[in-house]
């Protein structure tokens, strides 16, 4: 039954960082014009399918019943985008409640130990696991973000904006 409320909580707990994920958004270019145009998009997945683009894609018609929505191909950057957005999701909204939980839970077991060393030992071990798995989790996005960055698709933006940008340009053809 504890298993059960537990798992009940957690997901009742996080069911609002799924509802309010925040839209995401990127540049592409307009061929032959050459204009830029910000597409944005919610979710993974970051084209091959309607979606909003501000100032409107001169040359195209948009999708049915829509104003700015276009459809946009996917192409091969959408790959690294895609990859860019799931990182930001796990490590920014999933990762932060759930050791926050794990810390707490750790915390409260260390205080209830009280004289027991087989508690004590346990909730220090729950602590220890918490800090190690936080430390394995950030150390492997600083490399995967060192890789992109090598690879020349990231660039570091500094920490207001997310820390790193994927900078690989998507180009749409428009026939005039």
């Amino acid at each position: 039954m504890k298993k059960i409320f537990l798992i009940l909580f957690i997901i009742f707990l996080l069911s609002p960082l799924f509802a309010l994920a925040e839209a995401k958004t990127y540049s592409i270019t307009v061929k032959p014009a050459g204009t830029s145009h910000t597409v944005t998009y919610e979710g993974f997945v970051p084209c091959g399918r309607c979606l909003v683009t501000a100032p409107p894609i001169l040359g195209l018609s948009p999708c049915e019943g829509t104003a700015n929505q276009y459809f946009i191909p996917c192409q091969p950057c959408h790959i690294f985008i895609m990859i860019d957005s799931i990182i930001d999701f796990i490590l920014l909204t999933i990762v932060p409640p759930i050791a926050t939980i794990i810390f707490i839970a750790g915390g409260v077991s260390f205080y209830l130990a009280g004289a027991n060393p087989g508690q004590f030992q346990k909730a220090k071990s729950v602590l220890t696991a918490a800090i190690i798995g936080v430390v394995i989790i950030y150390t492997s996005w600083i490399i995967v973000n060192t890789t992109l960055t090598a690879v020349g698709v990231a660039d570091w933006v500094g920490f207001g904006k997310g820390w790193f940008e994927i900078k690989c340009p998507v180009v749409l053809e428009v026939s005039p």
